[in-house]
């Protein structure tokens, strides 16, 4: 699986800090482009403040047995999460799939298609929430397109 692909990296923190390109490096992450986000080393990272990813996204990693982001996740997660468009590729079983869920779910919670009840008529409003607030969703919030059967099942 995908877990033995992430060397561990622990080290590399303080060289993040001048040296974007270490973490790189030492993962064998190859990229083109302009201005691309460095690299994660854990997925706490995800917590700081330029991400603020919800503690319960990686509670539920944690909980399906990942403790560390593969090297595609290491460079996808913070492209995809600044809404960059990426371009990735690995084998099969490196873990390319949560590399894309997860910035999508952060997304679809933090900004997801929603409306404020002021679209709901008076008496729905009053009668079903008692004056609350309430979202509702407008329509499908992340569409994933999968060419094969097999993908499809993986991103269920």
């Amino acid at each position: 699986k995908f877990k033995d692909l992430a060397p561990p990296i622990a080290h590399v923190s303080a060289v993040r800090e001048t040296n974007p390109e270490s973490v790189r490096s030492e993962c064998n992450i190859r990229v083109k482009g302009e201005d691309i986000p460095p690299a994660l080393i854990n997925f706490s990272q995800l917590l700081e403040p330029e991400y603020d990813v919800r503690p319960r996204l990686l509670s539920n990693i944690r909980d399906i047995g990942v403790k560390e982001p593969t090297p595609i996740q290491r460079q996808a997660i913070p492209v995809l999460m600044a809404k960059r468009d990426a371009l990735c590729v690995a084998p099969t079983g490196s873990g390319k799939t949560l590399g894309f869920l997860l910035p999508m779910a952060h997304h679809i919670l933090n900004h997801g298609p929603s409306l404020d009840d002021e679209e709901d008529n008076e008496e729905d409003r009053v009668t079903t929430r008692k004056k609350r607030r309430r979202r509702i969703i407008r329509g499908p919030g992340a569409l994933v397109l999968s060419p094969t059967h097999d993908l499809t099942k993986q991103t269920q």
